[in-house]
């Protein structure tokens, strides 16, 4: 598996409209028995992969994701990176479609659920990259979303970050590094 995005969610109904207008979606079971799995949305979430190929969505589904664009939704500025790697790890996730993540997250608020996006990344049998958003509002007043990056660079964990937001509150990021020999160093920020 080069590039594998997926979803879980606790009802399919809730982006039925989006599986509607993109039938390569393949939806199954979850990881557990209340749970659905979405997969193969690699071709919805990234205009361009790390490797340049390029996807197009049809108007319909442009203007469905579109329709949640005032949503705010922790991206990866937020993580707070040094500069290097936050330059690298653009490059590494490719070119995404941030208006997916919103589109999610107004699907979690509407139906109080928690809906989980991943990104991953192998060649081979190695894994290099991770990212996830976690958009939980099963309670409504206390809305929670996080968003974490994992970089393996094909070996053990180099380094990785998290931000989190409570109720539209504060960012609060952190990052941890890790050496050869298995010690971390790590930093916490709140914006």
């Amino acid at each position: 598996m080069p590039i594998e995005v997926t979803v879980q969610l606790p009802h399919i109904e809730l982006i039925q409209p989006l599986l509607s207008l993109c039938p390569a979606l393949t939806a199954g079971p979850g990881t557990d028995e209340t749970s659905y799995r979405v997969t193969d949305l690699e071709a919805i979430a990234l205009a361009e992969d790390r490797y340049g190929s390029t996807t197009t969505l049809t108007d319909e589904a442009s203007a469905l994701l579109a329709a949640h664009a005032a949503e705010e939704v922790l991206w990866f500025a937020d993580l707070d990176l040094p500069d290097r790697l936050a330059a690298s790890w653009n490059y590494a996730l490719g070119v995404w479609r941030l208006d997916l993540v919103r589109y999610l997250k107004a699907m979690a608020r509407a139906g109080q659920a928690e809906i989980v996006l991943r990104y991953a990344h192998e060649r081979g049998d190695w894994l290099y990259e991770l990212a996830g958003w976690t958009l939980d509002y099963r309670d409504p007043a206390a809305g929670v979303e996080e968003l974490s990056v994992v970089d393996f660079d094909g070996g053990p964990a180099r380094w990785q970050a998290a931000a989190r937001r409570v109720n539209g509150g504060a960012v609060q990021a952190t990052y941890e590094r890790f050496s050869q020999s298995g010690d971390a160093s790590s930093g916490r920020s709140g914006r």
